[in-house]
């Protein structure tokens, strides 16, 4: 077990300070974690997590004193931290691209710089709040901007130093970084990422093709170019979550289709928004995350064939499939 602790010894007369690092006895560490995930309406999503950590030194000499530490907590091991993040995603045209914002904030109880702690000073504890803007696929390109602000409270706080005794006359802080803004721009490489959106080519619609019939499948319609649910839609994730309860499903598999309008790049990261907005709606229904698979489909994996450019509605769609139950 590792531990810091501080002592004072003369070299030739001088007052010097020495701070030592080495493995003293046993120690026993309590703790618990706890995440969790609010979806409370469409687009906003709410992301807690909690940990708590108890250390104790159970066998410590102190090779300084020669005396026993016993009980002395560890050091840099906050026992307490807390964060909270708030992300909402904007209802508009998917032709704009997607646009998110988000907050988070961080909390931290106070930290030890050694295990001695009645000669160091703790460092407090500390808040941190910060806030970013995506927007991703901008006007249907291949491009992202991203705006963001950390430490937005412009706190001052503590991150860590060195461990001195009080009667050494000064003590050393690391500070946390004042508020800083920035942008971040970024660009996706790939197969047809950097093509122009076809225009759509002129097109007799034909009569619409029955899928395959496949056991306990749902199929999900979407408006071209959204990714949102329909009232419509609702109901038949609702209904597809209920007979996967009912039936006792170890797993669903999601896949999300497109047109074949626009890049490639641009339609496989359409159809996955898609296969996510269904995934949301099953979590609300009950159903575990872990027992989800979302797959992505792209303008190489139609279901029904089509020109290239043609806005064929059979093909926008999101499918649920039952796989690992008894009714498969």
């Amino acid at each position: 077990m590792s531990a810091s602790t501080i002592r004072s010894r003369r070299a030739n007369g001088v007052p010097e300070t020495v701070n030592l690092i080495g493995n003293f006895g046993t120690a026993t560490i309590r703790g618990v974690e706890l995440d969790a995930t609010l979806i409370p309406l469409t687009g906003l999503e709410i992301t807690l997590s909690y940990a708590y950590t108890n250390g104790r030194y159970d066998s410590f000499i102190d090779i300084q004193t020669g005396g026993s530490q016993l009980g002395r907590p560890f050091s840099w091991t906050p026992p307490q931290k807390f964060s909270l993040n708030a992300r909402y995603r904007l209802p508009l045209d998917e032709a704009l691209g997607d646009i998110s914002v988000q907050a988070t904030w961080d909390h931290s109880s106070h930290i030890y710089l050694a295990s001695n702690t009645d000669l160091v000073q703790p460092i407090s504890s500390n808040d941190n709040l910060s806030a970013r803007v995506d927007w991703r696929d901008i006007v249907g390109s291949d491009i992202d901007l991203s705006l963001f602000v950390t430490n937005l409270l412009n706190a001052d706080y503590g991150t860590g130093g060195i461990a001195v005794y009080n009667a050494a006359g000064f003590s050393t802080y690391v500070w946390s970084e004042p508020r800083m803004y920035g942008a971040q721009l970024r660009y996706h490489f790939g197969p047809g990422a950097s093509e122009p959106e076809a225009a759509p080519a002129a097109y007799v619609p034909q009569p619409p093709v029955a899928p395959a019939p496949l056991p306990n499948s749902y199929l999900v319609f979407f408006d071209f170019n959204k990714s949102d649910l329909t009232p419509q839609a609702v109901n038949i994730v609702d209904q597809a979550a209920h007979n996967a309860g009912a039936a006792e499903v170890t797993k669903l598999e999601v896949t999300g289709h497109t047109d074949t309008v626009g890049s490639d790049a641009y339609n496989m990261r359409l159809s996955r928004r898609r296969a996510e907005s269904v995934s949301a709606q099953l979590e609300k229904d009950a159903i575990p995350a872990s027992g989800i698979e979302i797959i992505a489909k792209g303008k190489l994996d139609l279901l029904v064939p089509t020109a290239d450019g043609v806005k064929e509605p059979q093909n926008r769609r999101v499918q649920i499939v039952y796989e690992g139950g008894p009714m498969s």
